[in-house]
């Protein structure tokens, strides 16, 4: 019985030794991906940049959708008078209808699509250059995993690396 309960307690001690070994083997490190774009001067300019181009785009879709709307309205206003117009003429009035509707909708579309492709184009050099030098402090540092903070339940700040990648982006 003795030899039993020993035999048991020393696997938990060695399953509890190997799994300590198997965590000291990895390094982790996270990093703050908000922190270092509200601090990177490339960022504030693209963000910058970006909500200059947003505003163009708005100006843009109000223009259009005000010369829209006011087809609509034409449109809508002979609709209000069916007897006057035959039925071919009404049927092709439905179709206008609603190729202008599908027009306000293409508008609105086209302008999202055009920014978020802008917004992409703008950025994806910005996030590249934050990618690449977190490889190099990982490297350098001798981390395993490097993650970004909002995958993370718990952390120590010591393992915070936000601070480091601006500084080596020259901040």
């Amino acid at each position: 019985m003795k030899i039993k309960g020993l035999f048991t307690t020393l696997f938990a001690v060695a399953i509890l030794f190997a799994t300590s070994q198997v965590q000291a083997q990895h390094k982790i490190a996270y990093f703050d991906l908000n922190y270092v774009m509200s601090k990177l001067p490339a960022a504030k300019q693209a963000q910058a940049s970006l909500q200059t181009f947003q505003k163009q785009l708005q100006e843009r879709v109000q223009q259009e959708s005000a010369v829209v709307e006011r087809k609509y309205e034409e449109l809508a206003t002979k609709a209000q008078n069916p007897a006057n117009l035959t039925d071919s003429e009404r049927q092709k009035l439905q179709m206008d209808l609603q190729s202008i509707q599908l027009e306000a909708q293409s508008i609105q579309e086209r302008a999202e699509k055009e920014f978020n492709e802008k917004q992409a184009k703008t950025l994806e050099p910005i996030y590249k250059n934050i990618e690449d030098t977190i490889r190099v402090i990982a490297e350098e540092k001798g981390y395993d995993y490097v993650l970004r903070i909002e995958a993370i339940l718990f952390e120590k700040p010591e393992n915070n690396i936000s601070d480091l990648v601006l500084s080596k982006l020259g901040n």
